[in-house]
C-alpha cells in the first residue's frame, strides 16, 4: 500500500529535477531585492491569516458572539504556525 505514494513521490522528484529550470531560478533570486522580498512575503502571510480569521469568525460568530476579531486573529495565527510543524498539516 505504501508503494503508490513512494512511486508518485519518486516520479515527482524526477520530473522536477529534470524539467525545472534551476539555473534561471537561481539567477533571478540572486538579482532579487531580499528586503523587498521579505516584506512582501510577510505582508502576504499577514493577509492570509487575516482572511482565515475572518472566515473562521463568520463561521462561528453565532456560537461565540463575545470573541473579538483580535482573538480570532491570534488563534488562527497560532494554529497556522503549528500546522506547519505537524506531519498532517492539521489546519
Amino acid at each position: 500500500m505504501l508503494a503508490i505514494p513512494i512511486l508518485v513521490f519518486a516520479g515527482s522528484v524526477s520530473y522536477i529535477a529534470s524539467r525545472f529550470q534551476w539555473r534561471e531560478v537561481f539567477t533571478v533570486l540572486a538579482k532579487a531585492d531580499l528586503l523587498k522580498l521579505v516584506l512582501v512575503v510577510s505582508l502576504v502571510h499577514f493577509a492570509y491569516i487575516v482572511v482565515r480569521a475572518l472566515r473562521w469568525r463568520s463561521a462561528v460568530r453565532h456560537a461565540i458572539p463575545h470573541l473579538a476579531f483580535f482573538d480570532y486573529y491570534w488563534i488562527t495565527a497560532v494554529v497556522v504556525s503549528l500546522s506547519t510543524l505537524t506531519p498532517g498539516h492539521s489546519a
